[in-house]
């Protein structure tokens, strides 16, 4: 009977650990299908740096590799072979030869050793195992595995039978619910090859003492065509101890055979000899004392209390088997959702609830790594008893040195709550980075075992591959994100000083006269696309260490004032106070003086800008510590406090600004870093909130203390008139598009922001609206609606100017009310073709 017990054991530990390693190979798959759902242009470059994250041989040996098969129509073969050629695969076709319309291709397999080169371009439609595999897989929108095949990877002499599992990817990332919905979205499948051999050996190699004989079939029955795997040990003829069990996994069913071999015997049958002569001579004790009734009494209780104790020991073993199934049940779903869930959130409320319902815990949760440990999850049935439990007290518990168990807590030790059991576990990344850990707690001492402890184990390293699985999809899609954000500020920011030099050349083509007035704005937008060309290569030369910087003895004084004077015109024209602090006594720095002018016109530049009309600007200088100390202080919109570590990366800019007149690429503060940092010296940024202004701090080498002031006074706005009103921040593109009207006989109104733009509406009932949408405190799109509901501009013709030229900008546009969109740099014949359809001929 205990022979019989233990051989039931090992062979349900046996097919759990096939079971448990066919769900942790289907997981990653099922990783990996989600990253190319989520990006279906995936490169093969990226595509082998996710493999090599992975670690195959590592974290799921007895894999062949992992690929994926694209699926294509027979009219895009030459597309997929060319492809495959570029790639170092001169000559390839796709193979074998197959006349079908739907076809496919191993178009990527990783790792690229010898074995997986000679599958790439395989269709493997051409194979009925494969294809009824891969159209089951398809059709369910789930993990298939193949029947037994031979692998094409099969180069060697010696060759090996295996299968293949299929997981399928769907266009657009989610699962489509009708049948025909799901054959139509398919791109592909993510797959693995399997030599049968080598991964029951990964499987288990590592038994010291192996106790099983088994034989894996393909199929419901047994039979030398379907045999997988033999493991090749020799069980005695005269063995009783023989079964069979089947395994159902990804649409298929497997048959194994198991003999129990010599080491899973109790041994000889001496003792049962002797118990059998022990036995015989109490039988006859017994016999000669049956007389005495009460004698028989006590050893028929005797017998009773046996039968009892071997009931008891029944149940307890199916309490441990429930228990078994209860905790796979849990893995495997959890294993599932891992592979399948990338939001960060949702997987730490993921792994934070499945992990204390496997452990029976009463309260778990899931904490950062940061310095002051952030909470990200908790679950729990009594989670309302534990909360005064501080996660910093549990995350400092936890540590990074590996797993904590503590079975009887001390009361009071946890401040005041019920905490008597405790177990927590780090998580860290394959490079041993923390990413944060899991904490469990119980009120009963002891709760805790070391089977708990390897399951949280276990756990915790699957949620670390599916946080970094979440963390580069997250990063893939920042990166997209970004670039589409600066290739549209970009060509909104080239666009605009190319609209006044367009319309500028047009004026000057009808009045010469006006030549010189016309090469001054010439002079100033080229200036202005100079600079943004070069702030990009100055970006480009810093981060490749290309710059080399040529000292001089400076002044500090003129390079203050020289950095005033520049931008004076611009705080005046913007209505602001700019005031300079010299330091009271001559000083002098070692610098660059083209870069020093470089960092103090940025910082000066962006406080302007980012500083509302009247508002302040300071520009001070002094000595500190052996450095000089530059501060440029505004009363503009403020930083929020999570945006200063990023400002100074490049193309990055205040987040919740929908002011387009500030423009920028967000590079700005880029190059003040880099020009700071290559003459030895820091800068840093500091701002109470959003609204309450910001300070910029840059220290170089200098100096000595001193306050004197300078201030800029503002000048006073002019307005023009006309019949057409021209709205445009640029004051340049105002003034040279309402000349060109002017010269056609229509009389010209220019306002340069929202507020004003209404006012002179009301006063003038315009027939047409020549409006620009990147406008400061209030965009085009709310000008135009707020002119629809004037009566006297109600019926104007309202074009839209801008820099913003996709078409998604035009049917925002249309929309919102305009009339017309017409993209900067617009040609003056077009604007005059416009205003003669709607006004006529002055």
């Amino acid at each position: 009977m205990r022979d019989r017990g233990r051989f039931a054991r090992a062979i349900s530990a046996a097919v759990d650990r096939i079971e448990a390693r066919l769900n942790t190979d289907e997981s990653m798959l099922r990783g990996c299908a989600g990253l190319l759902a989520a990006r279906p242009d995936l490169t093969p470059e990226e595509f082998h740096a996710y493999a090599r994250r992975l670690e195959l041989e590592q974290w799921y040996p007895g894999v062949q590799g992992v690929g994926f098969a694209q699926r294509f129509r027979e009219k895009d073969a030459e597309a997929i072979e060319a492809g495959l050629r570029s790639r170092g695969f001169p000559g390839l076709r796709v193979w074998p030869h197959s006349t079908g319309e739907e076809r496919t291709a191993v178009v990527m397999l990783e790792p690229q050793d010898r074995r997986n080169r000679a599958a790439m371009g395989y269709d493997m439609f051409t194979d009925p195992i494969r294809r009824e595999a891969m159209e089951r897989a398809r059709d369910e929108a789930s993990a298939a595995i193949s029947g037994k095949v031979t692998l094409v990877q099969e180069i060697d002499p010696r060759r090996q039978v295996g299968f293949v599992i299929y997981v399928p990817v769907y266009r657009g990332g989610e699962i489509p619910r009708s049948l025909q919905a799901r054959r139509e979205s398919l791109i592909g499948w993510v797959y693995s090859p399997f030599r049968a051999d080598d991964l029951f050996v990964a499987i288990f190699g590592s038994e010291v003492e192996p106790v099983l004989e088994f034989r894996v079939y393909d199929g419901p029955e047994a039979g030398p065509a379907r045999l997988l795997h033999d493991r090749g040990f020799t069980a005695p003829r005269s063995e009783t101890l023989i079964t069979t069990e089947r395994l159902s996994f990804g649409g298929r069913e497997w048959t194994l055979t198991f003999t129990a071999l010599p080491a899973l015997r109790g041994g000889s049958l001496m003792p049962a000899l002797a118990a059998l002569l022990i036995g015989s001579a109490i039988s006859f004790v017994i016999f000669v004392l049956s007389v005495r009734e009460s004698e028989a009494r006590r050893r028929a209780e005797e017998a009773l209390a046996g039968l009892q104790h071997s009931l008891d020991e029944q149940r307890r073993y199916e309490v441990r088997l429930r228990e078994e199934g209860r905790v796979n049940s849990i893995l495997r779903r959890l294993g599932i959702s891992l592979a399948a869930e990338l939001d960060p959130d949702r997987l730490a409320q993921l792994v934070a609830g499945e992990a204390t319902a496997l452990t029976g815990a009463e309260f778990g949760v899931m904490f950062d790594a940061a310095p002051e440990p952030r909470l990200l999850a908790s679950a729990g049935r009594e989670r309302e008893n534990f909360a005064s439990l501080p996660v910093q007290k549990l995350a400092r518990a936890c540590g990074s040195s590996g797993t904590v168990r503590i079975e009887s807590a001390q009361p009071g030790e946890f401040d005041g709550a019920p905490v008597r059991s405790l177990l927590a576990v780090p998580i860290t990344s394959r490079t041993a980075h923390l990413l944060g850990g899991l904490a469990f707690v119980h009120s009963a001492p002891g709760h805790f075992t070391q089977q708990h402890e390897r399951l949280v184990a276990g756990i915790a390293a699957q949620a670390s591959i599916a946080l970094d699985n979440a963390r580069l999809l997250r990063d893939l899609q920042d990166a997209d994100r970004r670039k589409d954000e600066f290739l549209a500020v970009l060509g909104h920011e080239l666009r605009n000083p190319l609209a006044p030099v367009i319309t500028a050349l047009e004026v000057m083509k009808r009045d010469p006269s006006s030549a010189e007035r016309q090469f001054a704005i010439f002079e100033r937008q080229s200036r202005h696309m100079v600079r943004i060309v070069d702030e990009l290569l100055d970006v480009s030369r810093i981060s490749r260490g290309k710059i080399e910087l040529q000292k001089e003895r400076l002044s500090v004084r003129d390079a203050l004032a020289k950095a005033a004077d520049s931008l004076s015109p611009m705080a005046r024209a913007r209505d602001q106070k700019l005031t300079v602090s010299f330091p009271p006594r001559p000083l002098a720095i070692d610098a660059d003086p083209v870069r020093l002018e470089q960092i103090l016109g940025n910082l000066l530049s962006n406080a302007i800008k980012y500083t509302p009309a009247g508002g302040e600007v300071e520009l001070t200088a002094r000595e500190l510590d052996g450095q000089l100390e530059v501060r440029v202080r505004d009363t503009g919109i403020g930083i929020p406090a999570e945006a200063l570590q990023s400002l100074f990366q490049p193309f990055v800019q205040v987040p919740g600004t929908k002011d387009y007149s500030t423009g920028g690429l967000g590079i700005g503060l880029a190059l003040v870093r880099g020009f700071v940092e290559l003459h030895g010296g820091s800068v840093r940024a500091e701002s109470a909130g959003p609204g309450k202004g910001s300070t910029f701090i840059v220290l170089l080498p200098g100096a000595t203390e001193g306050v004197t002031q300078a201030e800029v006074r503002p000048l006073a706005a002019r307005a023009h008139h006309g019949r057409v009103l021209v709205i445009d921040d640029n004051i340049d593109a105002a003034t040279t598009l309402s000349e060109a009207v002017a010269l056609d006989g229509h009389e010209v109104r220019v306002a340069h922001d929202g507020p004003s733009a209404l006012r002179v509406a009301l006063e003038f009932s315009p027939d047409v609206i020549l409006l620009d949408i990147g406008l400061p405190a209030m965009d085009g799109y709310e000008v135009v609606r707020r002119l629809r509901e004037l009566p006297k501009a109600r019926g104007a013709l309202i074009v839209a100017l801008t820099g913003f030229g996709q078409q998604s900008d035009r049917q925002r546009a249309l929309a919102a009310g305009f009339d017309e969109h017409l993209v900067k740099p617009v040609e003056l014949d077009t604007v005059t073709a416009v205003l003669r359809r709607r006004l006529g001929a002055a």
